[in-house]
């Protein structure tokens, strides 16, 4: 069952291999060229590889002709969850492996806190906290067909599914987007898409920022590439051109 006291043990256990420091991380992305972020079927399918004949093949493939100081590859909490070992709180070996050779590559890889994230580009955004809380709730509402996981999870509770109602007053708080988020990942089932819409979520409030960062999302899950897309068409069509999605043959 996801909590945050796995996700600092499974944070604790590739902590000499990764970025966790949410300022750092945040830091990383507004700089970058390229921000890639990883789905947990391409980094399970890489980690099966061996690193030396096809795995760094890989890799190498998903950033292209990019410049690889100028090039972070982003693993979100819940990703991270799912690179979990069955049966204890440490990341599967075969992941885990991926993510020191990686390492070892000079890759650089940040783990990703979808709350803080929230939090943090608010303040750099700098707009009202209403005009903020506003955007989220009509996102929600605007990409439900391509939010399944997350529209079940919000009208089927009764707190939560007023924010699909025409007439809900959203709160004016600092915490009422952060709150969302950390209340869906609690919820978060095997198997289910929640990781990848949360992400894409995100991924709008990153579009809000200006610049000309790229940034792709690495699947092999065509459902969730196709969605994907859609939830920025949908949302941010302005920016679509810095959105792409990678997804790697013969995998």
């Amino acid at each position: 069952m996801y909590s945050s006291e796995v996700i600092a043990e499974l944070k604790n256990d590739i902590g000499s291999y990764v970025i966790s420091d949410m300022r750092k991380v945040m830091e990383l992305i507004f700089v970058s060229e390229r921000v890639v972020f990883l789905d947990t079927g391409v980094v399970s399918r890489i980690g099966n590889k061996d690193w030396e004949s096809e795995g760094c093949a890989c890799i190498e493939s998903i950033i292209d002709s990019g410049n690889q100081s100028k090039c972070v590859f982003i693993i979100t909490e819940l990703v991270l969850y799912e690179l979990k070992d069955s049966i204890s709180d440490v990341i599967q070996k075969h992941n885990r492996d991926l993510i020191i050779n990686m390492y070892s590559a000079a890759y650089k890889i940040g783990i990703l806190c979808e709350e803080i994230t929230v939090e943090t580009i608010h303040i750099y955004l700098n707009t009202s906290i209403s005009v903020f809380n506003e955007s989220f709730v009509k996102r929600l509402k605007e990409n439900r067909p391509f939010l399944r996981t997350v529209d079940k999870l919000v009208s089927e509770d009764i707190k939560r599914r007023r924010l699909l109602e025409d007439r809900y007053k959203i709160p004016i708080k600092n915490d009422f987007i952060s709150e969302c988020i950390i209340w869906l990942k609690n919820n978060k089932n095997n198997r289910d898409s929640l990781a990848e819409q949360i992400l894409a979520l995100c991924l709008l409030m990153f579009l809000d920022m200006p610049g000309r960062t790229q940034y792709l999302f690495c699947t092999n899950d065509k459902k969730a590439r196709v969605n994907l897309l859609k939830i920025v068409r949908t949302s941010h069509l302005d920016e679509k051109d810095r959105v792409g999605v990678v997804m790697l043959e013969g995998m």
